[in-house]
C-alpha cells in the first residue's frame, strides 16, 4: 500500500492502527456493499470513475465501473464468496436505492 497513487489517503488512517488492523479488517469484512462505498468512497478521488460517454448505440449499464470496483472490493474481502453472493449484495443495493432489478443469470435487468 505504500507504493499505490489511489490509496495514498488511507495510509494516513491505517498506519497508526498497527496491531489494531487486524480488527478493523474483521469489522471491514461484516459490511455491505452499500457500506463499504459510504466508507471508503469519500477517501477515493472523484474523476476515478469517469461515466461512460453516450454515443450512437450505446446504452445504459448496470455495472458501472464504480459498482464494479466495490462489487470487486467486497469480493476481495470474502475470498470465499461465489459471483452469486456479489450479485445479490448488488441487487439490495439497488433495492434500497430505488434502483432497477438486475437478474441473477447476467448483466440484464
Amino acid at each position: 500500500m505504500q507504493q499505490t497513487p489511489f490509496f495514498s489517503s488511507w495510509r494516513a488512517q491505517l498506519a497508526p492502527m498497527g496491531t489494531r488492523s487486524a480488527q478493523a479488517f474483521q469489522a471491514v469484512r461484516a459490511y455491505t456493499l452499500n457500506q463499504l462505498e459510504e466508507h471508503f468512497g469519500p477517501w477515493l478521488p472523484a474523476d476515478l470513475f469517469p461515466k461512460a460517454t453516450r454515443k450512437a448505440n450505446s446504452r445504459d449499464r448496470i455495472y458501472t465501473r464504480s459498482l464494479t470496483f466495490w462489487s470487486m472490493l467486497w469480493q476481495s474481502l470474502h475470498p470465499q464468496a461465489a459471483g452469486r453472493l456479489v450479485v445479490r449484495q448488488i441487487q439490495a443495493l439497488f433495492l434500497l436505492q430505488g434502483g432497477p432489478r438486475v437478474s441473477e443469470e447476467d448483466g440484464r435487468r
